[in-house]
């Protein structure tokens, strides 16, 4: 009775071991992921309209998001056409700070060093959370028939 005893005991503790190490390679696979999601690089030429003044507003831009939308600027044209005469002019942007702003963002975007997380990595997170979430029931486990002995 004894050894039969023991003998669950350590099958179900070989199987908790075995869904560890399952766990322990989601969570490689989750770590792997991370850099690449965080160093998301910019690519504003594919912005919409909508994208790019989203991205204005984040920039502390929103006061001049409005000749954006009017003129329904996309990325691309961000990039291609906008300078300090279109902004004054065309776009009637008076504010000088906001300007050069404008032009110090759309230089950077053009040289694509840029970077901003993924929408994914919240997603990622969560994901993690889980992974230890299980990886403590397991050990509790683990420990919970460890004591038996």
């Amino acid at each position: 009775k004894v050894c039969s005893k023991v003998e669950r005991i350590l099958q179900d503790s070989k199987k908790q071991v075995e869904e560890f190490d399952l766990l322990m390679d989601d969570f490689k696979n989750q770590k792997d992921q991370i850099k690449f999601l965080l160093e998301n690089r910019i690519d504003a030429k594919r912005w919409s309209c909508a994208r790019l003044c989203e991205f204005l507003r984040c920039n502390d831009l929103g006061h001049c998001v409005e000749p954006f939308e009017r003129n329904r600027v996309s990325g691309k044209a961000f990039l291609d056409i906008v300078s300090e005469t279109v902004l004054k002019d065309n776009f009637k942007i008076t504010d000088d700070l906001a300007v050069r702003r404008l032009l110090t963002l759309r230089q950077e975007l053009a040289s694509s060093n840029l970077v901003e997380p993924s929408p994914k990595i919240t997603a990622l997170a969560d994901s993690l959370t889980r992974v230890f979430e299980d990886m403590k029931c397991q050990v509790d486990k683990m420990k919970s028939y460890l004591r038996q002995f």
